[in-house]
């Protein structure tokens, strides 16, 4: 709530403390829970997102980018390709 508070209405807060969780993952389900009702917007936690009806917010994976060698290797799907 504390964060809600400094960021104000206006800002979209989400959290990602999945990974850095000290309980493990009842923890990490719990934080997430908890931030969502003091004021955040979303979670990349995405059991936590299922159960509590949590918005899913997040970024790409990391196996993702560690599985290409060189940007050259990752297909560019642009919608500016697509012409």
């Amino acid at each position: 709530a504390r964060h809600r508070h400094v960021a104000g209405k206006s800002k979209v807060l989400m959290e990602f403390g999945l990974r850095r969780a000290q309980q493990g993952p009842d923890g990490a389900i719990s934080a997430s829970k908890y931030c969502f009702m003091g004021g955040f917007d979303a979670t990349s936690n995405v059991l936590a997102g299922h159960l509590f009806g949590i918005p899913l917010r997040g970024t790409h994976s990391h196996a993702y980018v560690s599985s290409y060698m060189s940007l050259d290797e990752i297909p560019d799907r642009t919608l500016r390709n697509k012409d």
